[in-house]
């Protein structure tokens, strides 16, 4: 190989690599910031808390921390009826979903926006798996824009102050349970 081809893959490489590195680390300080790490739902919780949401016909489904889009790709195959939409702020996360999306073959829209910057007031239905302070901090963001009727479902954690509609615990073939909770606007305090 000739040395200015053999430096070019070189130099090349090399570049590939800081630039994967960079957007990891894009990712992680997002989600440090946000205090929410990109843990995945198991396909039976998203199921269970859709089931649990009861999406009717036309409605707004919205992931918040949409992460690799099994949410989404679940929601418009169950629901196909309503529009899902999702928001993911890391960047190598988000570039993970919107593959997984589009090898669906779906219509939901994932987008790479942090979710406390966008309005929910379309959304008739609001899913999470986030983490205690970002529940904290989720919370006025939904008393203020969330329409009456709107469903919220959370995966593990509660909003702060708030008494759920409806709790289920799922058990888990590893042992354990998933704890969902269902609430409903206006909130129950």
């Amino acid at each position: 190989m000739e040395p200015a081809l053999a430096y070019a893959i070189q130099h090349t490489t090399s570049v590939v690599v800081l630039g994967l590195g960079l957007i990891a680390l894009s990712g992680a300080l997002f989600h440090l910031r946000q205090q929410v790490a990109f843990v995945p739902s198991s396909r039976r919780v998203v199921q269970k808390m859709l089931a649990l949401a009861r999406p009717k016909h036309g409605e707004t489904i919205v992931d918040l921390g949409a992460g690799d889009a099994r949410f989404l790709i679940t929601a418009m195959r169950l629901f196909p009826e309503c529009r899902v939409l999702g928001y993911e702020g890391a960047w190598w996360v988000w570039l993970l979903g919107w593959i997984r999306l589009r090898l669906s073959g779906g219509t939901a829209l994932l987008l790479h926006r942090d979710f406390f910057s966008v309005s929910l007031r379309d959304a008739d239905v609001v899913c999470c798996y986030l983490s205690i302070p970002a529940m904290k901090r989720l919370l006025p963001k939904l008393i203020q824009e969330l329409k009456p009727g709107a469903r919220v479902v959370s995966h593990a954690f509660s909003l702060p102050g708030i008494q759920p509609t409806e709790t289920v615990r799922l058990p888990m073939p590893i042992g354990g349970e998933a704890v969902i909770r269902l609430y409903t606007v206006p909130f129950t305090m």
